[in-house]
């Protein structure tokens, strides 16, 4: 169904006399929205214990869900950040530890389901330690 309001009309086919049913309601339909692939265009690690993400705008994207963790495959020890900027800056990492990051787009619908894009590819930074 494309986007609008929609009225459906139901009526009992047996009328007596003395009772008659009717059922009306209300269909709401939106618009499926499908958004593309993230893509992590830029990791860098600039500062002692911190690295920057920048992924690339996607067209009816509210956020981008980012998940980095020093777990090679992202099973174990993944921690999630939903992000409404394209560009966000993760802080208190260990120093000189390697991180592997991934981020995806989302929106979410009037009724609050969220939906996702697919996961970018899995980008390492290695987090700066102090310099001597």
């Amino acid at each position: 169904l494309s986007a609008g309001t929609y009225f459906l009309g139901i009526e009992n086919g047996r009328k007596w006399k003395w009772q008659e049913y009717k059922f009306s309601f209300c269909i709401q339909a939106e618009r499926q929205i499908k958004l593309a692939k993230g893509i992590l265009s830029y990791l860098e690690s600039l500062a002692e214990g911190q690295f920057t993400v920048k992924c690339e705008a996607v067209e009816n994207a509210i956020g981008y869900r980012i998940q980095y963790s020093t777990d090679e495959q992202l099973k174990k020890g993944v921690t999630t950040i939903d992000s409404p900027a394209a560009v966000k800056t993760i802080k208190k990492l260990k120093k000189g530890e390697r991180y592997y990051v991934k981020v995806r787009p989302y929106t979410v619908y009037d009724d609050g389901t969220y939906v996702y894009g697919e996961n970018s590819y899995v980008k390492t930074v290695v987090v700066r330690e102090k310099r001597k």
